[in-house]
C-alpha cells in the first residue's frame, strides 16, 4: 500500500468529503493531478513528528543538533516564524 501525503485547497477537500457521487470508473482528472504531484512515504518510514513541539516541550535542552533524521515532508513555511 503507498501512502502519499497530497496538498489540496481547503475548498477541494469540503468539496470532496461533501460529495454524495461516488466514482465510478475513472476518478476526475483534477483528483489524478493533485494524487500525482503529492509526496509519497518511503517504504518504513518512521513516525512523522513536529520537531517544533519538541522545542516547545524542552526549551532549555539544546535538542536541535542531535535531530539530524531526514526530512520526509518539508515545514509549513507559514509557521517557521513560530520557532
Amino acid at each position: 500500500m503507498a501512502r502519499i501525503v497530497i496538498n489540496i485547497s481547503d475548498e477541494d477537500y469540503k468539496t470532496i468529503l461533501n460529495s454524495k457521487m461516488p466514482y465510478a470508473g475513472e476518478p476526475p482528472m483534477y483528483l489524478v493531478w493533485i494524487i500525482r504531484a503529492g509526496q509519497v512515504l518511503p517504504k518504513g518510514h518512521g513516525d512523522l513528528i513536529d520537531r517544533n513541539e519538541l522545542f516547545t516541550e524542552y526549551p532549555e535542552i539544546a535538542i536541535e543538533p542531535y535531530i539530524n533524521a531526514p526530512i520526509v515532508i518539508e515545514a509549513d513555511k507559514e509557521n517557521d516564524d513560530e520557532r
